[in-house]
């Protein structure tokens, strides 16, 4: 399994991906997209 994190000012993502598959097991996205989209 690869465990990758991805972090910027105003995101940030995690997913876990099975290598044997090359499929991804699991993935979330935390954003302030939602609280930045009125400017």
């Amino acid at each position: 399994m690869i465990l990758s994190i991805e972090s910027s000012c105003d995101d940030s993502s995690i997913a876990i991906t099975e290598i044997a598959t090359k499929k991804i097991i699991y993935h979330k996205k935390i954003s302030q997209e939602e609280q930045h989209s009125c400017y």
